[in-house]
């Protein structure tokens, strides 16, 4: 007998049997439990979830000879045909290569005759939404009033795609991507039943790779059974998947948390030497920093993560070493960075000089417990004592003393009589302290020295403090607005949005095709628009040659003929320096420097900040307002 693939062989005959889908399962039995059997279904979700395999099973649960049945026999002739696909009744036909009017219209015809042997005739349609338009308004009629012993089920991938008329008359149901923990635990079982060993963690490694998708996920067991037998490690894994080791990972997210270089550029070195895909190594560290931020955020983080037991106390151990603050930023950092990756000629490179940027974040002080701090610094004596800060504090009033100042008390001239005098005369037996007191007029005042010419040369060559320079230097600093954004004219700024506002639709379908397409659709525009020719302006710094190849793709062509019909030509060319249309980026950059402008001149006319420059102390000379983001200004 033939060797039968995993993803086959194990393929759920029951509802029960179908993992991670049970708000669906539950949905069908109680449907078929109580006679409420829609004539039209829709299965919609990720690539295998399960729909054909719910569609096979609701097929067999109605047509099963003892039933309508929640739990078919598998041994009558109705339920043995339908698994081997040569029921009569239950006909599967592939939407991709039967999707013309004509196909439509042989369906239509058949529909009319009764079951063979069966109490219900099945259509399972998949990939439906490849029907063409003049298909689905073929189908409409008859997928509105089918006959009695006639039940339609569509599967899909992408229900964008089907018409709203389709929507409209069917019950949909949404599958939803299965949990990583259920996959691991289904394929645990699969390889318990086969004979299969697969050391601790390897099967959450086969289970990340599939993405949410079961048949994925087994094509992979079936595909490391292959390569290292029935006694599997987890480096046999990695290599038989093209997986980046977790430990390398793990090393670059230390390297960062600890600040520590050489970690992280050894890591990398590895990656690279390994043949290993930068770009999706940058992804998974990407993930990881958000499940350590996670691990930060929550006690509960278990919930959130799909990694094991050991792998969440290490990311434990790990993300308690910082804050979630630094792992934000870092997590924004290395956005920017993936996305440099995928389109850079030297990735290594790129995520190399990332590190210097990694390694510099630091956790960030709230301004309450910076101002409590330099509260601590201007109330100690030492700093009070070896300030030359020329502002007083509020509420004091202090003189600067000079050298060879005279003081205050030597200058007085007969001060007025004090109460302790009269108390004086009036005891006969006056106490110690008060008989120490001398009358004011017999104590000696010292004569006023003035200073001599060396002291006063002296004192005017002596230069200021570096303090009182840097104060003085704040008084003179008269704060201006940095220079107002370019103005444009109405008209111009009309047929910018204009042109904008053509490119937005299609830039959306771009991002949704994926990564690939990014520089087309974030850094061109239309420039031009005639009857049959777009011309498209690309941003400075990006290749023609690479928009010309994604222009030249079915995917994108199929995009520009669904909103520009009558343009059958598209030319990329350089952008001029000073045109008025913008991509989405320079768009995003324009809107930024005009708020960041608004922003800074509204804290500049206030009142409160002006009153701060100006009693503002020494120790804050070195603060001005050309920081990169405005709202740390305020």
């Amino acid at each position: 007998m033939s060797y039968i693939a995993i993803a086959r062989k194990w393929r759920p005959k029951r509802f029960e049997e179908i993992a991670g889908q049970k708000h669906i399962t539950k949905t069908l039995e109680n449907a078929i439990s109580r006679d409420r059997v829609h004539h039209a279904y829709l299965f919609s979700g990720p690539r295998g979830v399960g729909k054909t395999t719910a569609a096979r099973t609701l097929a067999r649960s109605l047509n099963c000879e003892q039933g309508p049945n929640l739990d078919p026999c598998s041994v009558c002739s109705n339920c043995l045909e339908i698994l081997a696909g040569n029921n009569p009744d239950v006909v599967e036909i592939d939407g991709a290569s039967n999707n013309s009017v004509d196909d439509i219209r042989d369906l239509r015809e058949s529909v009319q005759f009764l079951p063979t042997k069966s109490p219900k005739r099945i259509y399972i349609i998949d990939e439906v939404h490849m029907l063409s338009k003049g298909a689905f308004n073929a189908l409409l009629k008859t997928l509105e009033e089918p006959p009695a012993h006639v039940l339609f089920i569509f599967a899909t991938t992408e229900p964008q795609k089907i018409p709203d008329t389709i929507l409209s008359r069917v019950q949909r149901f949404e599958f939803k991507r299965i949990p990583a923990k259920t996959v691991t635990s289904h394929l645990k079982s699969i390889c318990d039943a086969e004979g299969i060993n697969v050391e601790e963690g390897g099967l959450q490694l086969i289970a990340r790779a599939g993405e949410g998708s079961m048949r994925d996920s087994q094509s992979l067991l079936d595909q490391v059974i292959s390569f290292g037998g029935t006694d599997i490690s987890l480096e046999q894994v990695s290599n038989a998947l093209g997986l980046i080791d977790r430990s390398l990972i793990y090393n670059m997210l230390e390297g960062i948390v600890f600040t520590d270089a050489n970690k992280c550029l050894h890591a990398i070195n590895i990656v690279y030497d390994y043949g290993y895909d930068l770009s999706e190594f940058s992804s998974e560290l990407l993930e990881l920093i958000r499940n350590a931020t996670m691990v930060q955020l929550t006690d509960d983080s278990g919930q959130f993560l799909d990694i094991s037991d050991s792998e969440l106390q290490q990311l434990k151990t790990i993300a308690n070493k910082t804050t979630p603050d630094v792992l934000v930023r870092s997590f924004q950092v290395m956005i920017e960075v993936h996305e440099q990756l995928t389109h850079s000629n030297r990735p290594k490179l790129v995520l190399e000089m990332a590190v210097a940027r990694l390694i510099s974040i630091r956790p960030v002080r709230s301004i309450d417990s910076l101002i409590e701090r330099l509260g601590k610094i201007e109330g100690s004596p030492r700093a009070r004592e070896s300030s030359d800060d020329p502002l007083p504090r509020r509420g004091e009033q202090t003189v600067k003393k000079k050298q060879n100042q005279t003081p205050q008390s030597l200058i007085k001239v007969q001060p007025k009589p004090s109460v302790t005098q009269t108390s004086v005369s009036i005891n006969t037996q006056p106490s110690k302290q008060q008989s120490t007191i001398q009358p004011p007029s017999t104590q000696k005042e010292k004569p006023i020295q003035a200073p001599t010419k060396e002291q006063t040369t002296q004192e005017k060559d002596t230069p200021p403090s570096k303090d009182i320079q840097l104060h003085k230097k704040l008084r003179e600093t008269k704060h201006t607005p940095p220079p107002a954004p370019t103005e444009m004219s109405p008209k111009d700024k009309k047929m910018r949005d204009t042109h904008y506002s053509l490119f937005a639709p299609i830039r959306q379908s771009l991002v949704d095709l994926g990564s690939i397409n990014d520089v087309l659709a974030n850094h061109s525009c239309i420039i031009e628009q005639k009857k049959s020719v777009i011309k498209l302006g690309i941003s400075e710094g990006f290749k023609l040659d690479h928009i010309q190849e994604r222009l030249k793709s079915k995917e994108v062509r199929e995009l520009f003929s669904q909103h520009f019909p009558q343009s059958n030509k598209i030319i990329p060319i350089a952008k001029p320096k000073n045109s008025i249309f913008e991509s989405y980026q320079e768009r995003k950059l324009r809107q930024r420097e005009e708020q960041r402008y608004a922003h800074t001149v509204e804290i500049l006319n206030n009142r409160i900040y002006q009153l701060f420059t100006k009693q503002i102390p020494t120790r804050f000379a070195h603060f001005t307002l050309e920081d990169e983001h405005p709202h740390d200004q305020s």
